[in-house]
């Protein structure tokens, strides 16, 4: 991918950042995204190579140095969470963009298109956060020996540490919490569903020009950010299944099942859509390959 004025710290196949920022014009979207997309590329990087730092259950005698080794990690997990934070505000700022400008406007496509890439770069940190157990293994080791030295340490640290330890806790816990953040802050949206649905129509369209294309960069990142525009659309004020446009998202997702993220890493389309709140068993056949003579990409 080009995008030379973005810094590029990891690349892959199937997921560069700096692509992600190339076709945008010049101004305030593309230099938020240009943020998003270095950081983003430092985590990626981080949760790619993170091996465990904690060999064995902490002992009376280890306990001091388990915490004082895992603490810049902790640092590490909840800059990871502030971030997914502000990528959050960023996609609820986008939808208001969309709602605000006519369609086929630059200002009404420059806000799809940060929501596409920046769906992309969530999908890829969820899925690399949920296939790296060292890290909510380590935590584990960090909070028990905390429990332990906690005496030791000043009054305002220890305060701190068990403040942060409780809420990285749920966020390491929850294998999708990633997403589920940027769900739940989109769902407050006004309309959010009709401005995700104009996005959703713009992938497809993109993904149906050329549908025996190889999966370049860019088309990862689109089926990527079709499959969880559609997990974040569906939900309680919107059953996303029953929307024309989502129906229409079935032939791209027949075609590919299963989606590089990064690496050998596989997202299965059908395991996103399974997690989504109005999803029905009864449905599955109309999302799965049943044409063999059609072939899976």
């Amino acid at each position: 991918g080009g995008g030379g004025t973005f810094v590029l710290l990891m690349s892959d196949l199937h997921f560069d950042p700096s692509f992600s920022g190339t076709l945008l014009p010049d101004g305030k979207s593309k230099a938020s995204l240009a943020d998003v997309l270095i950081k983003s590329s430092s985590f990626v990087t981080w949760l790619e190579s993170y091996k465990n730092k904690v060999m064995g259950v902490p002992s009376t005698n280890t306990y001091m140095t388990t915490y004082t080794t895992m603490r810049p990690e902790v640092q590490r997990v909840q800059a990871l969470q502030d971030f997914v934070t502000t990528m959050c505000n960023t996609c609820c700022e986008n939808i208001r963009a969309i709602r605000a400008a006519a369609p086929n406007t630059e200002p009404f496509q420059t806000a799809c298109m940060s929501i596409v890439r920046l769906l992309d770069i969530i999908s890829v940190l969820n899925f690399m956060k949920m296939f790296n157990s060292s890290i909510m293994n380590d935590f584990a080791m960090f909070k028990r020996s905390f429990q332990q030295i906690r005496g030791e340490l000043r009054a305002d640290e220890a305060e701190q540490v068990a403040q942060q330890s409780h809420a990285l806790h749920f966020f390491l816990a929850n294998p999708n919490s990633i997403v589920d953040a940027v769900k739940a802050a989109v769902e407050k949206e006004p309309g959010f569903d009709e401005a995700l649905v104009l996005v959703l129509d713009a992938t497809i369209a993109a993904l149906s020009t050329s549908p025996a294309l190889p999966l370049t960069t860019e088309k990862c990142a689109l089926l990527r950010s079709t499959v969880y525009l559609i997990y974040v659309i569906d939900g309680p004020k919107c059953n996303a299944f029953k929307l024309k446009s989502v129906k229409g998202a079935r032939g791209v997702i027949k075609l590919n099942p299963n989606i590089p993220v990064h690496g050998q890493l596989l997202l299965t389309s059908l395991v996103v859509l399974k997690s989504a709140p109005n999803w029905d068993d009864a449905m599955e056949r109309d999302w799965t390959q049943t044409d063999e003579s059609c072939a899976i990409l």
